[in-house]
């Protein structure tokens, strides 16, 4: 056979061989692709395949943090349909658990935290991952202030840090697709620890974005410990009921009273560590404004005068270059003979002024500050 005739037939057959197998590799993906609608559609199984999360190639994380492999997965999106019905009856309510960090987070580690969740409401909780359409996603957000920029917040360089896609990085993804009532639910997140140390706070709540705070739900507070803290930054913590960090905490202990308000704000220097609504002097027995500093501290004192009033947790102020002049801070006062009405009338009275000078504060309150205070701290009061 002619040399360029036998040229001609491999490349003809080797066309053919090519053609043959385009088709049946098409062929099986087609059916491949069938038959995974079929399953999907029909029973509901889910199919998965692994797929790399794509990352910065020189990302150093904490040792806790492994980059893992993502599964991409065919779901049932069944746990989409909520009972619209009942939706004027539904109550989102949930019960802070615990958390879960690393131990001994040094500056610039990168850590993931857990907190946990229990629902106990009466709704399906819906994350940001579902893969629902048209729902409102149950979320965390950051509290005290409420919709503060978090100090956990980090970039998303990675997929899945848990943090919320946008400009107001306080609110953090619920880890799972769906939470029902009496389940568990996992707030996870990635974060950096600050280059200083310190104890660093941050306050949250549970929301349904778009929609509202849970109900019935308290705020609860996350410390990360960065480095090793003296026994001073934890004493100061013992009393933050706000988000900051003992890094913030610097100045002297004072006080600010405002009569208009009828608020009482504990601070550090000029950093608010808590505050509190009191109940002041009424117009007829102001309480003085001005610079004051505590005279004395007593854990219960009885009035000298009728009708008799009992005060726990007692400080007497007055300007420093003065004496007591009967004027203090204490707790709700009572009367030993009326079975607590005269108590009880006074707890409706915290925010309004209408004491004989002195300041009233709740009980829970009164004996947390007269821990806080010592003999000569200063308060400033004014209108």
């Amino acid at each position: 056979m002619h040399k360029s005739t036998k040229k001609n037939l491999i490349a003809f057959f080797l066309a053919i061989s090519l053609f043959i197998n385009f088709y049946i590799i098409n062929l099986d993906f087609s059916q491949i692709k069938a038959s995974v609608s079929s399953l999907s559609a029909t029973s509901g199984k889910e199919i998965f395949k692994k797929a790399k999360i794509v990352a910065p190639k020189r990302i150093s994380f904490h040792k806790a943090f492994v980059v893992q492999e993502k599964q991409v997965r065919v779901k049932n999106l069944n746990f989409c349909n909520i009972d619209e019905t009942s939706k004027d009856n539904n109550l989102y309510q949930a019960e802070y658990l615990k958390t879960t960090i690393p131990q001994n987070i040094q500056s610039g580690d990168y850590f993931k935290a857990e907190i946990y969740l229990k629902n106990t409401g009466n709704v399906r909780w819906i994350s940001d991952n579902s893969g629902c359409q048209n729902f409102l996603p149950v979320r965390l957000g950051t509290k005290r202030n409420q919709d503060r920029q978090s100090i956990f917040w980090i970039s998303q360089y990675l997929e899945n840090v848990g943090w919320v896609s946008g400009d107001q990085k306080n609110r953090i993804e619920l880890k799972q697709d769906y939470i029902d009532p009496g389940e568990t639910g996992i707030f996870m997140f990635y974060s950096k620890a600050p280059e200083q140390i310190g104890i660093y706070r941050e306050y949250f709540a549970p929301l349904v974005e778009g929609l509202k705070w849970f109900d019935n739900t308290e705020d609860f507070y996350l410390d990360i410990v960065i480095g090793d803290i003296a026994q001073e930054d934890f004493t100061k913590m013992k009393f933050v009921e706000r988000s900051l960090s003992s890094v913030e905490m610097q100045g002297i202990k004072n006080v600010e009273v405002d009569l208009s308000e009828q608020k009482m704000y504990v601070k550090h220097g000029e950093t608010v560590i808590w505050e509190m609504r009191i109940s002041s002097g009424a117009r007829k027995t102001p309480t003085p404004y001005g610079e004051f500093e505590i005279k004395f501290k007593q854990e219960v004192r009885i009035a000298s005068g009728w009708p008799r009033y009992i005060m726990p947790k007692f400080q007497g102020f007055d300007r420093p270059k003065n004496g007591f002049r009967g004027y203090g801070f204490h707790a709700l006062p009572s009367l030993s003979t009326d079975g607590g009405v005269f108590w009880t009338e006074a707890l409706s009275h915290i925010g309004i002024p209408v004491s004989h000078g002195c300041i009233r504060m709740l009980p829970w309150d009164a004996e947390k500050y007269f821990e806080w205070t010592e003999v000569g701290t200063r308060i400033y009061i004014h209108e």
